[in-house]
């Protein structure tokens, strides 16, 4: 009789624990508290992890100098420049804001800077076609990613235009780009709200082949074109984050707002595997 209660008691015990340690892992989820459930084992959560290419967190503190580091969990560091102390790590060290449109840029050594990243042109960013795109933004407008020089245009952009709250993915191509445009990117009619934004490329010219989702549904689209003409490598242009190049000028179209846990893969997810991004990402953000 005494060894059934003892036995009750090691079994009781167990499931306290057990539903202890579940109770702790969803508080940390459902207060945002971004600990090991969120920031460790990327490769546990992300699917397809030896086709990732770039994967940025942009955690830290602080503002950004000219000239700055930006650390890779894989794939290319990048380098950060500021035009005066307007990009910064936010107030909850996890995503970087930039404040493009509202800034003057800066002339340097013949060119004109906004806030932007420069992650350069290695071998695994480049020539991609198909990809996939992902990222947690709180958009405004401007261009998000840019995939070329500014001159010659033979990559793509990923662009926000606030005014008509759409976000576009654009291939080019020698004779007509092809690209595709959401009927509207924003979460909320409210206005900017942080969302989980991808966009995934089966590398064609089709429009159709171009797919943008919104917390992991596609919201619509306003515009489907698709390429023609033939497309020029990209392998030798550099990948930028806040702006169109380095191009002379006050033409490079600044990102304003706010980005966060930024992935490229070397091919096109499916609907599926995008879902499960966000899925495990949306209660830390």
């Amino acid at each position: 009789m005494g060894d059934w209660l003892l036995m009750k008691k090691i079994i009781f015990l167990i499931i306290f624990i057990f539903s202890l340690n579940s109770f702790a892992q969803n508080f940390i989820k459902d207060f945002g508290i971004r600990g090991k459930t969120c920031k460790t084992h990327a490769a546990n959560w992300t699917p397809q992890w030896t086709n990732v290419v770039g994967y940025w967190r942009f955690d830290g503190s602080g503002s950004l100098g000219w000239n700055t580091t930006v650390s890779a969990v894989k794939g290319p560091s990048g380098i950060a420049y500021e035009d005066d102390v307007r990009m910064n790590y936010s107030s909850s060290s996890s995503m970087y804001l930039f404040q493009g449109i509202n800034s003057t840029p800066i002339y340097s050594f013949g060119w004109w800077y906004y806030d932007f990243i420069n992650f350069g042109m290695s071998a695994g960013i480049g020539g991609l076609g198909p990809l996939t795109i992902s990222f947690w933004g709180y958009l405004y407008d401007g261009t998000i990613l840019y995939k070329s020089d500014g001159g010659i245009e033979q990559g793509w952009i990923v662009i926000a235009n606030y005014s008509n709250a759409n976000l576009q993915f654009r291939a080019y191509y020698g004779s007509g780009d092809a690209y595709r445009t959401t009927s509207n990117y924003l979460p909320s009619m409210v206005g900017p709200l942080w969302a989980h934004y991808t966009i995934t490329w089966d590398g064609s010219n089709n429009g159709t082949g171009i797919k943008i989702y919104v917390n992991g549904v596609e919201p619509g689209y306003s515009t489907t074109v698709s390429g023609s003409g033939t497309r020029t490598s990209d392998s030798s242009r550099f990948l930028y984050l806040g702006q169109r190049g380095e191009i002379e000028g006050t033409t490079q179209y600044p990102f304003d707002g706010k980005i966060d846990e930024l992935v490229i893969w070397n091919t096109a997810l499916t609907a599926l595997e995008v879902s499960s991004i966000y899925t495990a990402q949306k209660k830390c953000h």
